[in-house]
């Protein structure tokens, strides 16, 4: 059974926010989107979605779908250090992102390619 349903911040959902998070889970795997930008103002909304899913253990797989991302700051890339250091092996985390993108190279040259699994996606959600 599928389900989707956007993070919430204090219970409501921050309008003003840069960045919309998106849960999904299916047989096993949970999917979190982050559509928009990740910074130091909204990082707390992706933390707390990521690292709630990688501390309850349910899904075997938890993928931080970034095709939809168009900017990642230093806070993304702790945030996605911190998650990978969670998790016991590399292929427990999966974060796709656009090919040939600048949140691509960021991931790359900050090393979460050797922390976690790195997938390149061609094409990202339309209007990304």
């Amino acid at each position: 059974m599928e389900s989707s349903h956007p993070a919430k911040a204090n219970g409501a959902q921050r309008e003003e926010s840069p960045l919309r998070i998106d849960i999904r889970h299916s047989a096993g795997c949970t999917t979190i989107s982050a559509i928009g930008e990740i910074d130091s103002l909204c990082v707390d909304q992706l933390s707390q979605a990521l690292l709630s899913e990688l501390q309850r253990g349910v899904s075997s797989v938890v993928v931080a779908d970034l095709t939809g991302t168009r900017y990642i700051d230093s806070s993304g890339i702790r945030l996605l250090h911190q998650a990978a250091s969670v998790v016991d092996r590399p292929d427990k985390l999966i974060v796709c992102a656009r090919s040939g993108s600048t949140v691509e190279r960021s991931l790359r040259i900050c090393g979460i390619d050797r922390r976690a699994t790195v997938k390149t996606i061609q094409d990202g959600p339309p209007g990304a």
